[in-house]
């Protein structure tokens, strides 16, 4: 498995998914184990529930499901090349400032709750 971030800049980590080791805590499943290049770092994947959806929705894609039969049967695969990322700083940083903007209001929101709690008491 290759996993790139911008964070990386061209470089993409790699793994093997087979030595990682599969454990649960609490309520998700952790797989656990080493990327071997360019750095070797261990990592953690953690798998919760609200996660198998997605990933049922990734596997049942049309362009996978095509791609897992021309594997089991060995089909040649047609080289479209390597894939290029292109970034979207601009969407990118809005979604994030979005999401950032709706977790601090929850926080905010739990702190009051909180407060009240504490000025009842």
């Amino acid at each position: 498995m290759k996993i790139r971030s911008r964070g990386l800049g061209k470089r993409e980590l790699q793994l093997d998914l087979r030595e990682f080791k599969v454990t649960t805590e609490a309520k998700e499943v952790v797989l656990s184990g080493v990327t071997h290049a360019p750095v070797t770092w261990e990592t953690n994947i953690r798998v919760r529930s609200e996660d198998i959806g997605a990933i049922i929705k990734i596997a049942l894609n049309p362009k996978i499901l095509k791609l897992v039969v021309r594997w089991v049967f060995r089909l040649k695969t047609p080289d479209t090349g390597e894939a290029t990322i292109q970034w979207e700083k601009k969407a990118q940083s809005t979604a994030l400032k979005e999401r950032l903007a709706m977790s601090n209001s929850k926080l905010a929101n739990n702190t009051n709750e909180y407060a009240d709690e504490l000025s009842e008491a």
